[in-house]
C-alpha cells in the first residue's frame, strides 16, 4: 500500500516539486496513516502543520506513550498533539495527560476539542500564565510559562511550546523543568530541534545536566530524544 501511494505521489507531483520534497511528503503521509490506526478512524483530527507538531514527530511520540504501561504525559504547548495523545491513551485504555498552555482562549478551543471528542477523562489542561526571564544567551530577555508553582509528574514529557515569538530561548524554562526530573525510565522530547535556536537551548542548558543522554532524531522539524544515562533500558 505504501509502495503504491509513493508511485502516485512521484507521478502527480514530480514535475512540481524537488525530490526531497517529495520524500518528505511520502514520509508524512505515511505516518498520517500510521497515527490513524493508533488513535482510530472516527477522531476529528485537524493538519498537522505550522506550529503542529510535524506527523512523523508525533507518531515517535504516540509509539512511545503507547509502549508504556502506565503512560503520565507531560506536555508543554497544546493542540493536535494532545487530541492525538488523549485518543492513543484511551485506545491503550489507561494513562493521563497534563498539557500546559498560556493561550486561555486558545486552551478553551483544545479544551472544546477534547469534550466532541469524548477525550476529556484523559486529560487536564492547564493554563500557566507567561513572565519574562533573564536570558543566559543574550542580553535581552525573553518570557516563558511561570513554573514556579508547577508541580507535575510525568515518565514521557513533549516540549512543543511555547513557540518562538517570545523569545529564541522561550523552551529553557519547560525544558529546564523537564530535567531536574529526568531520572529511571523517564524521557523527554523536544520539538523543533533542527532549528538553531532550539539546538542552542539545548546545548546551554545540558550543559548542566552530565547524566543526560541526547538523541537527535530525523523527523521534518528536529526532534531530540532525552534520557537519563544511569538507565540501561533508556533505549
Amino acid at each position: 500500500m505504501k509502495e503504491y501511494v509513493k508511485k502516485q505521489l512521484e507521478r502527480i507531483f514530480a514535475p512540481l516539486a524537488k525530490r526531497r520534497d517529495l520524500d518528505n511528503l511520502f514520509i508524512q503521509l505515511s505516518a498520517l496513516l500510521e497515527i490513524k490506526e493508533v488513535i482510530g478512524p472516527g477522531l476529528l483530527f485537524g493538519p498537522l502543520r505550522e506550529w503542529a507538531l510535524s506527523p512523523d514527530a508525533l507518531l515517535i511520540i504516540l509509539r512511545e506513550v503507547t509502549s508504556r504501561s502506565d503512560p503520565y504525559v507531560l506536555e508543554f504547548g497544546s493542540g493536535e498533539s494532545t487530541v492525538a495523545v488523549a485518543a492513543a491513551l484511551r485506545a491503550r485504555g489507561c494513562g493521563h495527560m497534563v498539557t500546559v498552555e498560556h493561550d486561555a482562549e486558545f486552551a478553551k478551543i483544545v479544551t472544546e476539542r477534547l469534550r466532541r471528542n469524548a477525550l476529556m477523562k484523559y486529560v487536564d489542561v492547564r493554563v500557566v500564565e507567561m513572565r519574562h526571564f533573564n536570558s543566559r544567551l543574550s542580553p535581552t530577555k525573553y518570557k516563558s510559562y511561570n513554573l514556579a508553582n508547577f508541580n507535575v509528574d510525568f515518565n514521557v514529557a513533549l516540549i512543543d511550546g511555547p513557540i518562538s515569538v517570545f523569545g529564541a530561548e522561550t523552551r529553557a524554562i519547560p525544558l529546564e523543568y523537564c530535567l531536574q526530573r529526568l531520572k529511571g525510565d523517564r524521557v523527554i522530547y523536544f520539538d523543533d530541534a533542527a532549528r538553531t535556536d532550539e539546538r542552542n537551548v539545548l546545548r546551554q542548558y545540558l550543559s548542566d545536566y552530565s547524566h543526560v543522554h541526547v538523541q537527535y532524531l530525523e523527523t521534518e522539524k528536529g526532534l531530540a530524544r532525552l534520557t537519563d544515562k544511569r538507565n540501561s533500558n533508556r533505549g
